[in-house]
């Protein structure tokens, strides 16, 4: 099984989820991430996914299967 990490910033509606790290040597996906999670959101609901947080971690495209 494949863990993923979110977390949650702001309340309400428009609600929109960001996707990034599917693969663990795409670098640019957590930047974004990061970035992403710095904001001070005043209306609506942003999700933010680390989808394969364990091959981040190792620095490997996938570790079970490819995504």
């Amino acid at each position: 099984m494949i863990k993923i990490e979110t977390k949650k910033i702001g309340a309400g509606r428009p609600i929109l989820a960001v996707v990034g790290c599917v693969h663990g040597d795409e670098k640019i996906g957590m930047k974004a991430i990061t970035e992403l999670n710095k904001l001070d959101i005043k209306e609506g609901c942003l999700f933010t996914i680390i989808a394969n947080p364990l091959a981040v971690k190792k620095n490997k495209r996938f570790i079970e299967k490819d995504l």
